[in-house]
């Protein structure tokens, strides 16, 4: 991403096409690479108009902080605020940040706007990203494009929007298996994971709430998910641990009790392997993470 970087210069830009061929339900209608250094850059999520918009804002350099729903959250580098307008929430340079470099582009559209309500459902108002993910590239690249006028249709940037928000969606949300079908039975064991992940979750319970013996069901969840029970509940603590680091100022120990956790010290050991972090170090401004499976 370093070379992209080279080549762009701090500018925003407004697609707006006159003419419509045919109906759309997803469009890119801005994007913008900023470096702010203003304590005074706030946005108001209410005070921009009635018209409903999905903003991607993602994190190079440098800090911002959003306010949403009365939750403060760190947006670090390599994270992105995903938010609907109109929504109540604020966004802002903090005092103790001296910039905030990012990229951000804008959709519309009811089709896409669905989609993006989904999204902002199951994940929250920030999301980690990896700098070369798919999502990120085509961001850099719809950018790119639009400073050198070549986002020339509607129908051009409609492909586009969809390209975008279909790569943000496939890197953050759970992936089906290679068959591209979840069983019921599985979908019944993960909304219960969903549901009790405070609680101690073991591969026998799981099997249990599927119905079947412990090995068809680990043979049956992996096949599917591409993921072994133990590893996709150990992913799911985890990705609960991140939003609460970022969103909630309690300690690590009640994190570690709210994810499901045996205790604080097996957590942050747990959170370490994963990271090559601590989680007070996150929490800090550390690094940015990366789940992998």
């Amino acid at each position: 991403m370093s070379n992209i970087l080279k080549n762009l210069s701090y500018n925003n830009y407004s697609l707006v096409f006159p003419i419509k061929t045919i109906p759309l339900y997803a469009m890119i209608s801005g994007c913008g690479y900023q470096c702010e250094t203003s304590h005074n850059y706030r946005w108001h999520g209410m005070n921009r108009g009635r018209q409903e918009l999905a903003i991607w804002q993602y994190t190079i350099s440098g800090n911002g902080m959003i306010d949403y729903n009365g939750k403060l959250t760190p947006v670090t580098p390599g994270s992105a605020m995903m938010l609907s307008l109109p929504h109540n929430h604020c966004y802002f340079l903090p005092a103790d940040s001296d910039h905030w470099e990012f990229i951000y582009i804008n959709f519309n559209g009811r089709e896409l706007l669905r989609i993006w309500h989904e999204l902002n459902r199951i994940i929250g108002p920030v999301a980690q990203f990896k700098p070369n993910s798919p999502a990120v590239k085509i961001a850099f690249d719809i950018f790119q494009s639009a400073a050198a006028g070549k986002i020339t249709s509607p129908l051009q940037a409609s492909s586009l929007a969809y390209q975008m928000v279909m790569n943000i969606a496939e890197e953050l949300l759970p992936q089906k298996g290679s068959k591209g079908h979840t069983p019921q039975t599985i979908i019944k064991t993960i909304d219960y994971c969903l549901e009790n992940l405070h609680e101690p979750i073991t591969i026998e319970d799981m099997a249990k709430i599927s119905g079947y013996s412990r090995y068809h069901f680990s043979r049956l969840f992996k096949a599917s998910q591409g993921i072994s029970p133990a590893n996709f509940i150990r992913d799911l603590r985890l990705q609960r641990a991140i939003r609460l680091l970022q969103s909630e100022m309690i300690s690590v120990k009640e994190i570690a009790d709210r994810c499901g956790f045996s205790n604080d010290n097996y957590f942050c050991k747990v959170f370490r392997q994963a990271f090559g972090i601590s989680p007070n170090a996150y929490r800090n401004g550390g690094k940015t993470l990366d789940i992998r499976r």
